[in-house]
């Protein structure tokens, strides 16, 4: 199912296997003509981000690092690549596209302010960087709110990295601006989000998912992950093992927050970086496309 919403923002529903998700995608994308090309200017000009923010053979290192990557996941990891392997086949574009544009966005970081109160507030900014957000802008304004089973993940189109999630049974945000050295991130044996996925999926509960993070090692990632729990809300530094648990979290590039109206604290923030801000409250979901602009939309 595809409901199209106001301010270029798109709502799916989908059940079922996750490589037959990936095709019903695509058919809807196909059925409204869309673009598949832009998906790949996308990863071509964030190629060319990386490659101007590094030194030459810095830049080599890490082409060569992510391509090796992308056929470590697709040998080792095609389980967890499902969606967009039926996404890719149905759009008639290369696997390797949306697999390395998943790597290129954990390179530029997501910037964010994201907020949990009990179980009944569950608040994300997603921010990333000023060149990311400018090619999006230029070339795919549409973001995705995208049903999956039994969770939710907002997003761009092409791109299945699982940094916001909502669901009835936990939900969560990644906040990682990954000022990490490039040397250090070179040693992850995969990209973290590719890792991330494969916990998440094999998770029942928040406590499982904390826990499996938690055992994760070699992570070169400086990502914290927030969770908004049954009971308890958390925030778990991946790298260092921390453990924040409360009732309220705040983690945010503008710490501390002064506003109890999260409806409207994009509005009230710096905004030249946003791609989406989403307010799950009370079972119901609201999301505004950046992009466009600020209005938030109510999904369900």
């Amino acid at each position: 199912m595809e409901t199209k919403l106001q301010n270029q923002l798109y709502y799916y529903q989908f059940e079922g296997d996750e490589y037959d998700i990936g095709k019903q995608y695509g058919k809807l994308l196909r059925k409204r003509n869309f673009d598949s090309n832009k998906i790949e200017q996308v990863n071509q000009k964030m190629w060319k981000v990386i490659e101007g923010r590094n030194p030459s053979l810095l830049f080599k290192i890490l082409e060569k690092k992510i391509l090796s990557w992308v056929k470590i996941i697709k040998q080792d990891y095609s389980e967890h690549i499902l969606i967009q392997k039926g996404l890719a086949e149905e759009l008639k574009m290369n696997l390797d596209i949306l697999l390395e544009l998943e790597i290129l966005i954990e390179l530029s970081g997501i910037f964010c302010t994201i907020y949990a109160e009990n179980k009944n507030k569950f608040y994300r900014i997603a921010d990333t960087s000023i060149e990311h957000r400018q090619i999006l802008k230029e070339t795919l304004q549409e973001i995705h709110v995208v049903k999956i089973n039994d969770y939710i993940t907002v997003t761009s189109p092409g791109l299945y990295t699982l940094h916001s999630i909502f669901s009835e049974k936990f939900s969560f945000a990644t906040y990682a601006n990954n000022q990490i050295p490039k040397k250090e991130f070179l040693k992850n044996p995969l990209p973290f989000y590719i890792r991330f996925k494969k916990i998440f999926s094999s998770s029942r509960n928040e406590h499982q998912f904390i826990q499996q993070i938690i055992e994760e090692k070699d992570v070169y990632f400086d990502v914290e992950i927030i969770i908004r729990g049954q009971s308890k809300n958390y925030n778990i530094h991946a790298i260092n093992k921390t453990i924040q648990e409360s009732n309220v979290i705040e983690r945010s590039d503008y710490t501390p927050i002064k506003t109890n109206d999260l409806m409207n604290l994009h509005k009230e923030l710096p905004d030249y970086n946003r791609i989406f801000a989403a307010y799950y409250y009370n079972n119901k979901l609201y999301v505004s496309n950046s992009l466009v602009n600020n209005e938030m939309i109510e999904i369900f």
